[in-house]
């Protein structure tokens, strides 16, 4: 059994921000959700810390049910960080959001980048040091920006089409 969520709340926790009071950002209050687990091979009482996402669901669901995973598929099995032999699956976890501003993020284990695609504005957060994202480091942090803003870049060359065709099918969905 796996019980889990779709998005958080921002629930005013970013007021600088408009519509704070919703889900159309990437801060953590919307991208951290829970991921509770219970079954055969699962250990009870764990908590794991450790970065993963949606797509990783069927696979992990199938790799405790003794099944394959499905070919071609995307996500990963999360059962060796669940059994403890790995720390992790992914160095890295990507968001997307577009609903009135097109916003993308990436985060690894430490900081996460996020970028406002219609502006160019990067934010940096150090997940560490400020759990809630509230302190802007970008601009001390320069370094850090360019990896995760690289990372950024090659995943979304990967995995989206042009931002013309992008806004071309929105606008189809919404006419």
């Amino acid at each position: 059994v796996l019980l889990t969520s779709d998005h958080g709340e921002m629930l005013y926790s970013h007021p600088e921000d408009f519509l704070t009071f919703d889900h159309r950002s990437l801060y953590d209050q919307v991208m951290h959700v829970p991921g509770i687990l219970w079954g055969a091979g699962v250990p009870r009482g764990k908590t794991i810390q450790s970065l993963a996402t949606h797509i990783d669901i069927a696979p992990t669901l199938l790799a405790l049910s003794g099944l394959p995973p499905k070919p071609g598929s995307q996500g990963e099995d999360l059962v060796p960080v669940i059994r403890g032999k790995q720390a992790s699956v992914h160095p890295y976890l990507f968001g997307e959001q577009d609903i009135l501003v097109p916003l993308r993020s990436v985060r690894d284990e430490r900081y996460k980048l996020i970028l406002n695609e219609r502006t160019g504005e990067k934010q940096l957060f150090d997940d560490s040091q400020d759990p809630g994202e509230h302190r802007d480091i970008a601009a001390s942090q320069p370094s850090i920006v360019a990896r995760l803003s690289a990372v950024l870049d090659k995943w979304r060359q990967a995995n989206e089409p042009p931002a013309a065709e992008r806004e071309t099918r929105w606008r189809k969905l919404v006419a």
